[in-house]
């Protein structure tokens, strides 16, 4: 099996365990969606994409394994799945769509692969007890304190643009925002909120950018 259609399981709550076939490449919008008594997950070493609103809703389910080589999540991959306590995402994925893990309300930490370039709108949103938000290597967590009490005796060397190594990393402070993005020739590049009106996020390449609220 190579390929699992949307929507085939969908909606089966008694489902509580899961042996996806090793070879399998790709997981179908909705495969899984609503299988509410789904705890654990662990995906073949073969799978390369998993689709829209694949295992949206399955709010048992509290620990996932990733394979390397998966590249991609449709949009609401996992959203809802409320018991998800923690991620390691995979070191071949480049972008995160739109309300990929909104609404996991256990997610306590995440961590980003290095080549990761595009969050997108909502990724996380709802994620109320996220604690370990990665963010760049160049923002430490006595710069974000200082600067939200307007203490930091440079904020501008903390501020806008900054290199991680080979990534590119926007930091930025708007206190009337609710998201905010970088937008590099007309394409928006949403910068995650990392606590009060401070946003940081991976903005790619080297163009100039102005900031959208």
């Amino acid at each position: 099996v190579r390929h699992i259609e949307g929507h085939v399981f969908h909606g089966c709550s008694s489902l509580a365990a899961l042996t996806l076939p090793a070879g399998l490449a790709t997981v179908g919008n909705s495969s899984f969606a609503g299988c509410v008594s789904l705890r654990a997950l662990a995906l073949p070493g073969s799978l390369v994409s998993i689709g829209s609103a694949a295992f949206m809703g399955c709010s048992s389910l509290a620990s996932v394994s990733f394979p390397a080589g998966l590249a991609s999540f449709g949009s609401g991959a996992f959203c809802d799945c409320t018991a998800l306590l923690s991620l390691t995402l995979p070191t071949s994925l480049t972008r995160l769509p739109p309300r990929t893990f909104a609404k996991c309300t256990s997610l306590g930490s995440v961590k980003l692969p290095p080549n990761l370039t595009s969050i997108e709108q909502d990724a996380f949103r709802g994620c109320i007890s996220l604690a370990s938000i990665p963010f760049p290597s160049t923002l430490t967590r006595g710069d974000v304190d200082r600067l939200l009490s307007a203490t930091h005796h440079d904020p501008f060397s903390v501020l806008g643009p900054h290199k991680a190594g080979r990534t590119r990393w926007v930091v930025a402070m708007d206190p009337g925002a609710d998201t905010l993005s970088a937008v590099v020739a007309g394409k928006a590049h949403v910068l995650d909120r990392i606590e009060g009106p401070l946003f940081a996020g991976k903005v790619p390449g080297t163009k100039p950018y102005r900031l959208r609220g």
